[in-house]
């Protein structure tokens, strides 16, 4: 009896240690501090306050989206690595502030999945969703030519309104020369993307370019920029 127990107990164990990391997934709220995913060639851990945990699939959602939150998201993808984040029901305001709502940094490619409806208003200079290609000045963090992906492929109706700041885009650059490229709407998501002044609903910031800007699939795209923006 005692060696058909350790029998199991072995191979529970090695069920446990063959499992993949993708296995850890979390909900993370907003609400409760600012969140910031790492992904690497190694792995994707999430971080909140002194909080660091392996999740290759977190979900970022809010317990009342009716309130709106000035936390933000930050997204960090190293080159060669994919983040993956899904955005449940998110209402984030940073107006008042120089933050983004949801800053993409990093070489690597981002993925954001749409469940639900998100709102994100960013503060002055800052696009709603940042993703600065490039950045002459060296003021903002820049990403690269990874890929941000913005998307519903588990069609369940998601959607994205995302405001920029004065002189930000609604998605992609901030000002100083925020280049917003290497974006990719698809799959069932419907995304509002507005610019502030002088700034792109989607691409560049205030006197910067957009490029390589893809909508494909189902997805259903408003962009309108600020005044005298694209």
């Amino acid at each position: 009896m005692k060696m058909k127990r350790l029998i199991s107990f072995v191979i529970v164990l090695l069920l446990i240690c063959g499992m993949p990391v993708s296995a850890f997934a979390d909900t993370w709220y907003v609400d409760d501090g600012n969140i910031t995913v790492n992904a690497t060639d190694s792995g994707q851990t999430v971080s909140q306050g002194e909080t660091t945990t392996p999740d290759d699939a977190p979900v970022i959602t809010q317990r009342d989206s009716s309130t709106p939150t000035t936390n933000t998201v930050t997204i960090n993808a190293a080159e060669n690595a994919e983040a993956n984040v899904t955005l449940s029901g998110v209402n984030i305001d940073t107006r008042g502030t120089h933050k983004a709502a949801v800053e993409i940094q990093g070489e690597g490619d981002v993925v954001i999945e749409l469940d639900g409806s998100n709102t994100v208003q960013s503060g002055w200079e800052r696009a709603g969703v940042e993703k600065n290609t490039s950045d002459p000045w060296g003021t903002n963090p820049g990403s690269g030519n990874g890929n941000l992906t913005i998307t519903d492929e588990n069609e369940t109706h998601g959607s994205l309104k995302a405001t920029g700041g004065s002189l930000g885009a609604g998605i992609g650059g901030g000002s100083d020369c925020g280049d917003g490229s290497y974006i990719t709407i698809e799959g069932n998501a419907k995304v509002t993307a507005k610019g502030g002044d002088y700034a792109a609903g989607i691409g560049g910031g205030e006197s910067c370019d957009g490029s390589n800007i893809t909508i494909t699939g189902s997805a259903e795209v408003t962009a309108t920029g600020g005044s005298m923006g694209a």
